[in-house]
């Protein structure tokens, strides 16, 4: 398993780190497989209420996709389609999770980054975080899937307003636009997201023993 993608736990709660600071968290294409194969480990774990997703450092979440191994990892038609399929299935199983997911945002949340962000459930930011989704900056079309994740959280209007524009959002803005739920002083973000993320953990563990107990012969 790759170092880039981290995980610890704290309990009922699960914390998936993207790990590649000196990249402000770009992910290669062996990080997003490695993403996925870390979800899914979580996944099988007894006792997970909840899940955090945060970036290494206090520099960025994520900017994405790391375009500075484009030239191997996306050589070809071939070999770019296999790449936006691992992306893809890495941000489909996040989605997929059954318990309640949460991201951490701090500084940067570009790209595929802000996938990363609309996959999970909830969506805690910083203060001094700053979003963008620019496509033609990377010439690249968006996913299908990142874009129904969009549109699944702040609608088309906004979607189309994001990417079209391609331009750098604050923390406030992203708010206004309900791309994250709560903003918070850069102080306070990890413990805010702590308090969150196990009141989370204590909701779907009850949820599950009703769920457990009624359906028990």
């Amino acid at each position: 398993m790759t170092s880039n993608i981290q995980l610890a736990l704290d309990g009922a709660v699960a914390t998936v780190v993207l790990d590649r600071p000196r990249r402000f968290n770009a992910l290669a294409r062996a990080d997003w497989e490695a993403l996925e194969a870390r979800i899914a480990e979580v996944e099988a774990m007894p006792g997970i209420g909840c899940v955090i997703v945060r970036g290494a450092g206090e520099r960025a979440f994520s900017t994405g996709l790391d375009m500075s191994r484009f030239a191997d990892e996306r050589r070809d038609p071939r070999s770019a389609r296999s790449y936006s399929e691992a992306t893809e299935r890495a941000c489909a199983r996040l989605g997929e999770l059954p318990m309640p997911t949460v991201a951490m945002i701090e500084g940067f949340c570009m790209g595929s980054g802000v996938d990363i962000a609309c996959r999970c459930d909830l969506r805690i930011a910083a203060a001094d975080a700053r979003f963008r989704v620019s496509p033609r900056s990377i010439g690249l079309f968006l996913d299908t899937g990142f874009v129904a994740a969009m549109l699944a959280v702040i609608g088309r209007a906004r979607t189309l307003e994001l990417v079209l524009e391609g331009r750098t959002y604050d923390a406030g803005a992203a708010q206004a636009m309900g791309l994250v739920g709560r903003v918070v002083a850069a102080d306070a973000l990890e413990d805010e997201t702590r308090a969150l993320s196990q009141r989370l953990a204590e909701t779907y563990a009850a949820i599950s023993s009703n769920r457990s107990t009624s359906t028990s012969p």
